[in-house]
């Protein structure tokens, strides 16, 4: 497959057996317990690639060398991304106990409690999550009127 790897963005959705990802090259290490470390076979790009769960997007995300390839930068990217997709923060405080963070925009959480305490890496899944909640809500209400 051709490469396109400069013209990607940092991170990507995107796991193991996808298209582009299947013929690059898996490198052995302990990259971290979120995915695998392979390798472009066409540019040599390094690339970290989730490990499969059904229950949130899958991503690759850039990395320079297997070096950079921790669990800093790792997070470092999906807050980044995380706080693009919500546009910024709000001006709430985050509703984790403790926490003195801003709330991001669309979240009742800080990118960090968001990430760290819930696991959330989008939007779209706290959004599917609150729509999901609001289906049974009404479900409910009929049911036990």
């Amino acid at each position: 497959m051709k490469c396109k790897c400069t013209q990607l963005k940092v991170r990507i959705q995107g796991h193991r057996t996808d298209k582009y990802f299947k013929d690059f090259e898996e490198i052995p290490r302990d990259v971290s317990p979120y995915g695998y470390l392979l390798k472009c076979p066409n540019c040599a790009q390094h690339w970290v690639v989730d490990f499969f769960d059904k229950y949130q997007h899958l991503h690759a995300i850039k990395v320079d060398s297997p070096d950079s390839a921790n669990e800093d930068y790792y997070f470092k990217i999906h807050k980044k991304t995380l706080k693009e997709s919500s546009g910024g923060y709000s001006d709430k405080n985050c509703i984790v106990a403790g926490c003195n963070n801003f709330a991001l925009n669309q979240l009742m959480y800080c990118a960090d409690c968001a990430i760290n305490k819930y696991h959330l890496l989008e939007t779209t899944a706290v959004n599917k999550s609150l729509e999901t909640a609001s289906i049974f809500k009404k479900i409910f209400r009929k049911v036990f009127k």
